[in-house]
């Protein structure tokens, strides 16, 4: 998921890429 993410945002994202990974992961643990 994390890898998907960072492929889909800019290098230059790098603080986006590591909230939307942490988002990903609460998400996931969730459901």
């Amino acid at each position: 998921v994390q890898e998907g993410l960072k492929i889909e945002l800019a290098p230059e994202d790098e603080e986006d890429v590591e909230k939307c990974s942490n988002f990903a992961i609460a998400f996931a643990e969730k459901f």
